[in-house]
């Protein structure tokens, strides 16, 4: 799985509340961004691949086979520490094998905990520019203990993460 080299689909225009779950990477708040010029809208949902076959939640346990096998709803993530300057919080990243496809495989829960920080206007937008997460216990095959990833803007409204 190619998961870490994959870009990180996120909505330009974030209304306050948004942040349906699901696994769709475009069309989902992937950071917080600003209303009024501060950073007000947290995230209920990062997608962290284009193919939404990654995506972290709030706490959540579990697991599911293939997208028609998902649950309604997610929950939010739960941020603890929320300020101008950073982002503290936990959740789970859902992560699917993509065995025997991206479609159909298998899709499962690693707890987490996440830090986003580094605000900074891009493309008018005032946004949290780094985001980490670090795996609590167990975690994917083949992937670090610890994640990193810069925010960048892809074009027509459509925010992504890449690997620091």
């Amino acid at each position: 799985m190619r998961r870490l080299g994959l870009l990180v689909g996120l909505a330009a225009v974030i209304l306050a509340g948004a942040g349906a779950a699901g696994a769709f990477a475009y069309g989902l708040p992937a950071s917080p961004v600003s209303l009024n010029g501060r950073l007000q809208v947290a995230p209920a949902e990062i997608t962290v691949s284009e193919d939404g076959n990654a995506f972290i939640v709030g706490p959540w346990k579990g697991s599911y086979r293939g997208w028609a096998g998902a649950p309604k709803h997610f929950p939010a993530i739960h941020w603890t520490d929320w300020s101008t300057s950073r982002a503290v919080g936990t959740g789970t990243e859902v992560v699917g094998n993509c065995k025997p496809n991206c479609t159909h495989g298998t899709f499962t829960a690693y707890a987490l905990r996440l830090w986003e920080w580094r605000p900074r206007v891009v493309h008018g937008r005032l946004i949290f520019t780094r985001l980490r997460w670090q795996f609590i216990g167990r975690r994917p095959p083949l992937i670090p203990p610890s994640v990193t990833a810069t925010a960048h803007y892809l074009g027509r409204g459509i925010w992504g993460w890449n690997p620091s």
